[in-house]
């Protein structure tokens, strides 16, 4: 094992103390709105809370580099969970939509950039 580790893979790392704790995670918050209830739901009832996840239905419809209705103030509620010492982590589809007038996907094309 010591050698595997040590010129094969590396050694391990341990994540932060944060990424250990207790995440809030479902789909269906659709706004910064309900993101903020929930957050305000933990604290209320003294529940510990280290990060609140989100899934795509931050996106507006699901597409990459967009910030969908409900979440124009992303950043601020951001700014306001660092603040309590809380992190968000918005999941993210890697995948880029063919849809014309989607900017992405044409920019994408006229660079020649996808495999």
């Amino acid at each position: 094992m010591k050698q595997y580790h040590k010129q094969i893979v590396g050694q391990p790392l341990l994540p932060p103390l944060w990424a250990l704790g207790w995440h809030q995670s479902r789909w269906g918050y659709n706004s910064t709105k309900v993101l903020r209830e929930i957050v305000q739901g933990y604290a209320s009832n003294a529940i510990p809370l280290d990060a609140i996840w989100n899934d795509i239905d931050w996106m507006d419809e699901y597409e990459d580099f967009t910030t969908g209705q409900g979440f124009e103030d992303l950043g601020g509620f951001v700014n306001e969970i660092h603040a309590k010492n809380l992190h968000y982590v918005p999941i993210l589809d890697a995948g880029i939509a063919k849809r014309d007038g989607y900017a992405a996907y044409e920019d994408g094309m006229k660079r020649g950039v996808f495999i």
